[in-house]
């Protein structure tokens, strides 16, 4: 739901074709270099296949027994590489928690 600063800018942004125009390039640039520095979370039957060192059909098995996870019900859907690093037999702990600054000596 968009607050009433977004509304505004959306109504600017409406009126003014040449700021129209910016704000399609700007956001597609912004995406493009975002997606180019995220971590990749999820991967292909494929390349989950070659991780794993196994067929295709063995990571659809592994989907159907619920040892991986993909990201919708579709069978072209992506996997979770976490599901894959955990089949692969990889520790998945989580991250720790940093200490709080009072209890850091000055």
């Amino acid at each position: 739901m968009a607050g009433p600063v977004e509304r505004v800018m959306a109504e600017r942004v409406a009126a003014d074709p040449v700021t129209a125009a910016l704000a399609e390039v700007v956001g597609v640039v912004v995406r493009e270099v975002l997606t180019e520095h995220l971590p990749k979370l999820t991967v292909t039957q494929q390349e989950a296949a070659r991780m794993l060192s196994v067929s295709t059909k063995t990571v659809g098995e592994f989907v159907a027994e619920g040892r991986l996870h993909r990201v919708g019900d579709r069978p072209a859907c992506p996997i979770t590489l976490a599901s894959v690093l955990a089949a692969a037999g990889w520790p998945m702990t989580p991250a720790p928690v940093a200490a709080p600054l009072v209890g850091v000596p000055a």
